[in-house]
This record gives structure tokens, C-alpha cells and sequence, in this order.
């Protein structure tokens, strides 16, 4: 990834993971035969038992489908959409690439306030606050991005700078054409995001106005599958760009296993 220099910044949180910026950086990885692209370098994930380590974080370029949350609760535990990802979808990736994903602890926190910057998203997001009978955490496989993720892949532009657009709500961000053009999560139709904003909200990407929004838990919009790789997981060729992917190979018990 050090070749990509001008796609990759410290996001400078707690954590200061390193993740990819701008409309559209070379963070394309074969996954599964599929397209997927790197969010970032993500240190401190937990796998569930306490031990952190840092790992890629990964999203398929392109929606499996348009999914309600739940008919009636954003309860992530017991969600339509975590069955859909952790015990249909996950089962049509093959055999070597289920070899690769981790699974690790997923931060639940409940945001009830919209008007939050990427940074505060990514404080809210790790916090213990949930509604009603939710979980804080949740320990697996497939996930989706939180809202932080979006807003911290922005690269902004000569007009408007990274740091100005990272200084804006995420829910105001429909004023801000500079920031959103500039962030390549920001594409295609509106997705669902981990977080929620009430007991029957969550929040989704709004690609029709660059927004973080949320909405009934009963509504319908895409779904991105989301997850880390094994920390063993290495990237062994590939340019990053969508007709030269990055391809990955993990390393398990002296076995390689490799991705053409």
C-alpha cells in the first residue's frame, strides 16, 4: 500500500487508522472472484476475546441486493440484515476466501443525535449507549460500514480541504458538494450503514444528497457487505485499480493460499 501514498491519510482518531480517500483511489481488491475495495488499515480490532490486533477492512464494490434492517427494531442481534450477510451470503463466498475473514467484535453504540462530524460518528459509534434491549457489541463475520467510515473518506478539493469537509455534520453534507464528490463511498444507490438512531432507525449513506440520514428500520435500501481480513492476510500483487486489483494470499499453519 506504500506506493499509494496520495490515496492513504491517518484518520487521527484514537485508533489513527489509515484508511483510502478521494473520488476514486486505487484500493480495488479481488475478493472472492468479486470487486471489493479497502476501506483502510484498521488498528485495535478486537476478536472478541480482548486480543487486538490491526487488520484491513474491505467493502464489495457492489450491492448484493435492497434489504429492509428488521420489520420493527434495530436490535442488530436478530436483524433481517445480519442473517441475510452472516448466514445466507457468506455462505456463497468459497472456501478460500471464507479462509480469510475474521471474525471480530463490531461496535453497536446508539447515535440519537444526527448532526455529528466523522470524528464524533467515530467516538458514538465505540460507546456502550444503545436503545431499549440492543446490544453494545456484537462478535462475527459480515458486517456493513459505520458512518465514520463514509465521512472519513473524503479527500475534499482545492476549494473545500479534507480537514474543512471532515469539520462538517455528516447530515449537512448536502451543502458540501466538494466533500462527497470527493469521497469514493459516496456512489451508487443509498446503503445501509452499522449504526443506529433509535430503537426502529439506522443510518444509511443518502447518495442523492451526500448526506448521512437515518430511517425506519422497515425501509429498503442496499446492502454492502463489510468485513476485516485475518491479520495474516497479505496483499501479493496487483496495482490497487479496477482492472488490476490488489490479489491477497493467507498464511495458515505454513499453508499458503493464494488468489489468482
Amino acid at each position: 500500500l506504500a506506493d499509494n501514498t496520495n490515496d492513504l491519510v491517518y484518520d487521527e482518531t484514537s485508533d489513527n487508522n489509515l484508511r483510502y480517500i478521494g473520488a476514486n483511489p486505487n484500493n480495488y481488491v479481488s475478493f472472492n472472484g468479486e470487486l471489493w475495495r479497502i476501506i483502510g488499515v484498521m488498528n485495535n480490532i478486537d476478536n472478541g476475546s480482548g486480543s487486538k490486533e490491526t487488520r484491513l477492512k474491505i467493502i464489495r464494490n457492489e450491492s448484493i441486493g435492497s434489504y429492509r434492517w428488521e420489520y420493527e427494531t434495530s436490535n442488530w442481534n436478530i436483524s433481517e440484515i445480519e442473517k441475510e450477510l452472516n448466514d445466507t451470503y457468506v455462505n456463497t463466498i468459497t472456501s478460500l476466501y471464507q479462509e480469510m475473514i475474521d471474525t471480530v467484535l463490531w461496535n453497536l453504540g446508539g447515535i440519537s443525535n444526527t448532526s455529528n462530524t466523522p470524528a464524533v460518528f467515530y467516538t458514538q459509534e465505540r460507546l456502550s449507549t444503545v436503545f431499549g434491549d440492543n446490544p453494545s457489541t456484537w462478535t462475527g463475520k459480515v458486517g456493513l460500514v459505520y458512518p465514520s467510515d463514509y465521512g472519513f473518506a473524503t479527500s475534499g478539493d482545492s476549494t473545500i480541504n479534507r480537514t474543512e469537509c471532515l469539520s462538517y455534520p455528516l447530515d449537512n453534507w448536502n451543502n458540501y458538494a466538494n466533500c462527497y464528490n470527493n469521497d469514493w463511498l459516496y456512489a451508487g444507490s443509498q446503503y445501509w450503514t452499522m449504526s443506529t438512531m433509535s430503537s426502529m432507525k439506522a443510518y444509511y449513506v443518502n447518495t442523492y444528497n451526500g448526506n448521512i440520514e437515518s430511517r425506519y428500520v422497515d425501509s429498503t435500501f442496499d446492502v454492502k457487505p463489510t468485513l476485516y481480513l485475518l491479520p495474516s492476510v497479505k496483499i501479493t500483487g496487483g496495482t490497487g485499480t479496477s482492472s488490476d486489483p490488489y490479489t491477497l494470499s493467507v498464511y495458515n499453519k505454513n499453508k499458503e493460499l493464494s488468489q489468482t
